[in-house]
């Protein structure tokens, strides 16, 4: 049986059932194989942050010093990679390494120490797990590493529901429910529903999810919108939350490493208004399984609002349709058999 450690500075707990989530799913789908043995040491909150550090090194230093026979499994890279270093260079273990986004993108703008150590930290890994294509090219041109040593794996992938209740959602519909789900804030771009919302003539209601800034939500004035705060939702609320919703917003300043909500989402049969930025390119399409804006332009989710307000029974249907095909290539219980050989091929010889 292959053993390996998953360290990870993020993680579910009793103050924020989402804070790593897909890092827990991941792990289930390892400990799934009857062939992988997952030990977990990950960071336990504490008032003072430092201690708590401190206290997820020293517990992961002792984890491979009694557990040689590792393959590290290390999440988020800037806040593990160190850890990484000295397993592979004090331990002679056998390194996997996970890179979900912001952990490497931001140190690599200031290029200061924590850069330095993630590109020396990444060029020693056995293979490095990424969540887009996307991600993957932009891993090779700021790192270097030769794209055989990279593997997409787009966060644990998604939950696919085997049917759905009817073909076209009961539309047309009056309301009309969009949904949000994720951070409330600036770079998510929340503001921009929020005006833009504000502008339409027709009954909806906005159902949003998620942790943040609440003030965002207030500033939504328009009497024809029905606004529902959902707070932070569990796996199976949240599930629940893409069966009533018709469409997802999403309209993100950021180049999202994957942004797995809307392929969850797209699972369900909702169709998705999407800025046209990073990974999120890959599985939506203009028109096919949702709509295209520009990131930040009021006027496009405006004009996307109005549009579906407009959309015939059929032309529902059809984005309803194309969004499930799109995302069952995402199907959770499709794509884990790839993920898990690359811990038995890191084992046996190296190299996946």
């Amino acid at each position: 049986m292959k053993r390996i450690l998953l360290l990870s500075n993020m993680f579910p707990h009793a103050g924020n059932v989402a804070s790593g989530v897909f890092v827990e799913k991941m792990m289930y789908q390892l400990i799934d194989d009857e062939q992988l043995n997952v030990d977990l040491c990950v960071l336990r909150p504490q008032r003072h942050k430092l201690v708590a550090y401190l206290s997820f090194y020293l517990r992961a230093f002792w984890s491979m010093l009694v557990g040689r026979n590792y393959i590290l499994y290390c999440h988020f890279v800037s806040h593990t990679g160190l850890l990484a270093l000295i397993g592979r260079y004090l331990f002679c273990q056998k390194v996997v390494l996970n890179c979900h986004g912001s952990d490497i993108v931001i140190p690599a703008k200031t290029g200061g120490y924590v850069h330095k150590l993630n590109a020396i930290t990444l060029r020693c890994a056995d293979k490095v797990v990424v969540p887009s294509s996307f991600f993957a090219q932009l891993v090779h041109e700021k790192f270097g590493l030769a794209r055989e040593r990279l593997f997409v794996y787009p966060s644990g992938g998604v939950f696919y529901p085997s049917t759905l209740e009817s073909s076209n959602h009961g539309w047309p519909k009056d309301p009309i429910t969009f949904g949000y789900v994720g951070s409330l804030s600036l770079a998510k771009g929340f503001q921009i529903i929020a005006k833009s919302i504000n502008k339409i003539d027709f009954r909806c209601r906005l159902l949003v999810a998620g942790p943040g800034d609440i003030k965002l939500i207030r500033s939504i004035k328009n009497l024809n919108v029905e606004v529902v705060y959902c707070g932070v939702l569990n796996r199976e609320k949240l599930n629940q939350l893409y069966t009533e919703i018709d469409f997802l917003l999403f309209p993100t300043l950021l180049e999202e490493s994957l942004g797995l909500t809307p392929i969850e989402a797209m699972a369900f049969g909702v169709p998705v208004v999407a800025s046209k930025i990073g990974a999120v390119t890959e599985y939506i399409s203009d028109r096919k399984n949702g709509f295209f804006i520009e990131p930040g332009s009021v006027d496009d989710m405006t004009n996307a609002l109005m549009r579906i307000a407009d959309l015939t029974a059929a032309e529902y249907a059809s984005l309803r349709s194309c969004a499930r095909k799109v995302a069952a290539e995402y199907d959770e219980n499709k794509i884990v058999k790839e993920y898990r050989s690359v811990f038995q091929k890191v084992c046996n010889d190296g190299k996946a």
